[in-house]
This record gives C-alpha cells, sequence and structure tokens, in this order.
C-alpha cells in the first residue's frame, strides 16, 4: 500500500518564503556601503548594533573574497560576505545619542528583538481593538 498526499498528486509543492531580515528600504546596499565610513554604526539583524570598520579581502574555502568587517564590543570582530549585505542596516537612532553596542555571542540582542517584536504586537493589538469599536459606533474618531 502507498499513500500519497493531494500535493504529491496535483505536483503542488509548498514554496518557502525567505523572511526577510529588514524591509529592502532599510538594508544596506552597495551605493550605501561606499557611503559608510569607518567607525559609523551598523546593525546585523543576528549579532545587532557594531562598529563598521570597513572591506577587507578575507580568504574563504581556499578563494579570496571581500567581506564587511564589524567590530562589536570586547574587541570582538564579525566578517560579514559581500553576498549577505541584507543582513546588515546602517544603524538609525536618536541624533546625537551613542547607541550601546552588542557583544557577539550574548542573548541581550535576541532579548530586545523579543521585547520589541511583543510591543509591536501588543500596539497592534490596541490599535485592532480601537478600530473594532469605533466601527460598532461606541467610539467617536474625533473625540478618540
Amino acid at each position: 500500500m502507498v499513500c500519497y498526499t493531494d500535493h504529491q498528486i496535483f505536483q503542488r509543492y509548498h514554496k518557502y518564503k525567505v523572511k526577510q531580515a529588514f524591509s529592502k528600504n532599510k538594508a544596506l546596499t552597495l551605493k550605501t556601503l561606499r557611503e559608510l565610513q569607518p567607525g559609523d554604526y551598523v546593525t546585523h539583524i543576528d549579532h545587532g548594533v557594531g562598529v563598521y570598520s570597513g572591506l577587507q579581502k578575507i580568504e574563504a574555502n581556499g578563494r579570496m573574497q571581500e567581506a564587511v568587517r564589524i567590530q562589536y564590543k570586547d574587541g570582538d570582530l564579525l566578517y560579514v560576505n559581500i553576498s549577505s549585505l541584507h543582513k546588515i542596516g546602517k544603524y538609525s537612532g536618536k541624533e546625537g545619542t551613542v547607541p550601546k553596542m552588542n557583544k557577539l555571542g550574548s542573548d541581550v540582542w535576541n532579548k530586545l528583538k523579543d521585547k520589541t517584536r511583543r510591543q509591536v504586537k501588543d500596539i497592534a493589538t490596541d490599535l485592532i481593538k480601537l478600530y473594532a469599536q469605533r466601527k460598532a459606533g461606541r467610539i467617536c474618531p474625533c473625540t478618540g
């Protein structure tokens, strides 16, 4: 006895989508990369805030490749291949404040991302409830 799923019979396969780390307008482009100066703050989606230290040629798998060099807290270094520029974005925060740099290997960055994700979800839930109440006619849109 052989069992087939309807997806196998009709050749419908699930197409996996890569979740975008940054929106395309936040991701680092080659143009933005050329404009970055050593000492500028950048954010890596997996490792957090670090300092851009320039481009450097490194050997990987027996081939020379160009990589973005990011320095983190306590002198930790991360080399990001040019093909992974979508994971890096220029840091944007409050003007005039120096961002807190992250340490490679710590879970502080992941905790911050989770906390922010929860807060955004809470705000979205509150907005949905507010608009549902407005639609039901319980709240006047002019008074909030």
